[in-house]
Parts: C-alpha cells; structure tokens; sequence
C-alpha cells in the first residue's frame, strides 16, 4: 500500500495530491540535484510528462512546487 502524500494544506480539507509517494520523491531529487538542466516551470512541466505520463497545469505546477519544495524558478508563459 502506496503512503498518502499530504496535500500540503491545514487539516484534510481540498483534493488529494497530484502525485503519488513516489513521484513528488523523485520530482524533490531532480529538483535538488545541483546538474539538472531545468529552467523553469515550463521544462518542469515538459520533463514531469515525459516521466509521469501525466498532464499538469502550468498554474497547479506552480503551486505545487512552491509548496511542498520552496522552489522559485523562472516564471514564463
């Protein structure tokens, strides 16, 4: 059984989060690791549905990786 990964809100108000266990881990180690060539927002988005196979909004990427990594990368649209 896969653990339940906070939605990163007070209580358990709101949706579930948008990736597994697994997937927000492997998305903190890329953006941890100091020779990961991403961007910005973007080419996160771009290399999450490559890896994942899922589509995720630029709007809800954004907020998921300031909230649960603290991440501030460039913003482009």
């Amino acid at each position: 059984m896969e653990a339940h990964l906070s939605n990163g809100r007070k209580g358990r108000s709101g949706k579930p989060s948008i990736f597994t266990g697994e997937e927000h881990k492997k998305i903190e180690r890329e953006l941890k690791d100091p020779k990961n060539r991403l961007q910005g927002y973007i080419e996160l988005q771009q290399w999450i549905e490559q890896k994942f196979h899922k589509k995720v909004s630029y709007n809800t990427l954004l907020k998921y990786a300031r909230r649960h990594f603290g991440v501030k990368m460039s913003v482009s649209q």
